[in-house]
């Protein structure tokens, strides 16, 4: 790729490389960790970014869920099929040369389903958003997204035990 195509964020070269950039990272805790566990899941994913000289400025975790369809991941050189997960994410800061470090020790985590890392943009960094409140009903107060792991609780975010007349309305609908 010649100079003249390159995006202007890579064309900067190496004098921003050191400044820390804002990023998200979405995950799936497996199912077979135990509710109380899973903090200490996050907790040990927090300070992967924490150790690479990041800061996390928020994280969110629902309660677990059914997914949308089977994952395989290979536990112990065994392939096993998940149908749930925890779900949960988090905003951090780092300088980019050092999420390469967070992701591979992200990907080598057994309790990790999969996770995906995004670099958001300024107007992503300025209003953040909160999956509990996406959750709430209408006039409820929106929580300041800093943390879900207290309004988590309240959110059910579950496809079992509802009847197929059901799932077809939700997949129907658009969702913002």
């Amino acid at each position: 790729m010649d100079e003249e195509n390159i995006p202007a964020t890579e064309a900067q070269g190496d004098e921003q490389a050191d400044e820390a950039a804002h990023y998200e990272c979405a995950f799936h805790i497996l199912p077979t960790v135990a509710d109380g566990e899973v903090s200490v899941v996050v907790d040990a994913l927090k300070a992967i970014v924490t150790h690479a000289g990041g800061t996390v400025t928020h994280d969110e975790i629902v309660p677990r869920y059914d997914l949308a369809y089977e994952i395989i991941k290979s536990v112990d050189g065994v392939s096993r099929r998940f149908n749930a997960a925890h779900f949960g994410w988090m905003r951090f800061t780092v300088a980019p040369a050092a999420l390469p470090g967070i992701t591979e020790e992200y990907a080598r985590r057994p309790e990790i389903l999969r996770h995906l890392v995004i670099k958001l943009t300024r107007e992503e960094v300025e209003k953040p958003f909160s999956l509990v409140d996406l959750h709430k009903p209408e006039g409820e107060p929106a929580g300041d997204g800093t943390s879900g792991h207290e309004d988590a609780e309240a959110v059910v975010v579950s496809t079992e035990g509802t009847s197929e007349e059901s799932r077809e309305k939700v997949q129907g609908e658009d969702v913002a």
